[in-house]
């Protein structure tokens, strides 16, 4: 996706510019989210006082699987011909990161 924008810097707009950013910045979200200290899914089941917090109710598979279909929907969107706003694109990632 870093090619693909630097490739298409001057014929893009503004808005599928920020998409591909965003495509850009989820893998690393995903490995600061996965690693520190135990993941976000350990720290969120620990909060809700579960017995086995590795693995119920959340899980690193659970967690990728959520993670993986913003990265696609955020490809698609980058791709498509639709011409979207910039602030429902924003909403829609605020949206989903906080489920």
């Amino acid at each position: 996706m870093g090619c693909t924008l630097i490739w298409n810097w001057a014929s893009w707009e503004q808005s599928q510019k920020l998409v591909c950013i965003l495509a850009i910045i989820v893998p690393m979200h995903i490995f600061e989210e996965n690693s520190f200290p135990a993941g976000f899914y350990f720290m969120n089941n620990t909060g809700f006082h579960s017995k086995e917090p590795m693995v119920y109710p959340q899980n690193q598979c659970t967690n990728m699987v959520t993670n993986l279909g913003a990265e696609i929907v955020l490809v698609i969107v980058t791709f498509s011909t639709l011409k979207i706003e910039i602030s429902a694109v924003t909403l829609w990632f605020a949206i989903n990161q906080s489920f």
